[in-house]
């Protein structure tokens, strides 16, 4: 059930990103010099980093009252539901990978590169269970959370920087500007509803009508402060056009 809460972002929104700028990466990567295919790496990066880091930050917050609301009733006790909260909480800091290699493994298949994605794969389960397993036994089954986060995170950031390698310099440095607003946009976010969360007017309770009231609150509130935020900094993402 944790798994399936993290899944959720990944598929409405980095998954249809990858699967729409495919051809586009495909047709830039045959052309010489592969400019088109640099500059949609880039775009398709920066957009998959300005919904996957927020994402990440968003899921985690809203992590205890959204799990609540959707599965404490039947046979899933509160307890239960506070265990699946935390597995959440540890997959959602993920989501940015798990988006992230999206948008590489269709870079890597444009240029009929298959064993690379495949081969990376197999190291991460490896990774996977060299971290989770002893966790495990500290941490019960948040520990798998925990070995997810760590080898989805370490596999992205390798294939990108062997990606780059690959092609000569896609030219991520031009990306380092517009990550840091991301970054600060979604600090902003944090801080506004982890104030919001510590308030006296945040509602407290065990019911639906409150957990629904939290989750509505901190999305609404958060996503609000994001967009503006990245409306004050000017910060453009669009896979027509540079940024």
């Amino acid at each position: 059930l944790a798994q399936l809460m993290y899944q959720f972002p990944l598929g409405v929104f980095a998954i249809a990103l990858a699967t729409a700028i495919f051809p586009r990466l495909a047709a830039g990567a045959v052309e010489a010099g592969r400019e088109e295919f640099k500059r949609i790496t880039r775009q398709g990066t920066l957009a998959t980093l300005w919904e996957g880091i927020p994402a990440s930050v968003g899921l985690m917050l809203v992590a205890d009252p959204a799990v609540r609301l959707l599965f404490q009733h039947g046979q899933i006790s509160a307890d239960d539901a506070t265990l699946i909260a935390r597995s959440t909480l540890f997959y959602a800091g993920g989501i940015w990978a798990y988006s992230l290699l999206q948008v590489i493994n269709r870079a890597y298949y444009a240029l009929h590169d298959t064993r690379t994605p495949l081969i990376a794969s197999v190291l991460n389960i490896i990774a996977n269970l060299v971290v989770e397993l002893p966790l495990i036994w500290w941490m019960g089954e948040a520990g798998m959370a925990v070995g997810t986060l760590v080898s989805f995170s370490v596999q992205a950031a390798l294939m990108l920087w062997m990606l780059d390698r690959r092609v000569s310099g896609i030219g991520f440095a031009q990306l380092i500007l517009p990550t840091i607003k991301i970054l600060i946009a979604t600090a902003v976010m944090l801080g506004v509803c982890l104030v919001i969360k510590a308030s006296p007017l945040f509602p407290t309770g065990a019911s639906r009508t409150v957990w629904f009231t939290q989750l509505g609150l901190i999305a609404s509130v958060g996503g609000t402060v994001y967009f503006v935020a990245c409306k004050l900094m000017r910060l453009r993402v669009a896979i027509k056009g540079e940024h």
